[in-house]
């Protein structure tokens, strides 16, 4: 399970959810259909930005980078042992 499989998921969730959003609208009669599709429609625009951070990063190889850098000020701080290892 490495980056292809989280590429992959963000782009199935981009293709499946426009896909299946123009279906609901193209075969709906109604307001709330159209609304149904119009959500699925936007819920897939949403992943594209996620979609390309996820290939950016795969394409740098920096995914250990970038985690570190979460979990060192998420987790522990800016004084923590996984600041001091990873950022200094």
């Amino acid at each position: 399970m490495g980056s292809g499989f989280i590429i992959a998921e963000f782009a199935l969730g981009v293709l499946l959810s426009c896909v299946l959003g123009a279906f609901v609208i193209l075969g709906g009669h109604s307001f709330w259909q159209a609304t149904l599709g119009l959500y699925l429609i936007s819920l897939g625009i949403n992943y594209v930005p996620m979609l390309i951070y996820a290939i950016a990063i795969a394409r740098d190889d920096s995914a250990r980078a970038e985690m570190a850098g979460s979990l060192a000020f998420s987790v522990l701080g800016k004084d923590g042992p996984l600041f001091k290892t990873f950022l200094q």
